[in-house]
């Protein structure tokens, strides 16, 4: 289960040794961020500083999987009734 409830799990992988950047002379890098969702959809590829890029994809597959699915907190039943006067 997710530690972080107001934010959706997460599978993030880094992917380093691409292609030598001409602007910083580095080997470009990618961040992939997989989502729970209802499709596989790539949800955004993004430039977030020179040479390294930001991919968010969502798939149903990680749905499914324990580290992904949301613990509900417990909750009990109650029944209210008025109090008797006295």
């Amino acid at each position: 289960s997710c530690p972080f409830p107001s934010q959706p799990a997460a599978l993030e992988l880094e992917y380093q040794d691409g292609t030598v950047c001409e602007l910083t002379k580095q080997q470009r890098a990618s961040t992939v961020q997989f989502l729970c969702g209802s499709t596989d959809t790539i949800v955004s590829v993004v430039e977030d500083h020179t040479c390294h890029y930001k991919v968010v994809i969502t798939t149903p597959t990680l749905c499914k999987h324990p580290a992904f699915v949301r613990e509900s907190p417990a909750t009990r039943s109650m029944a209210c009734r008025p109090q008797d006067e006295r």
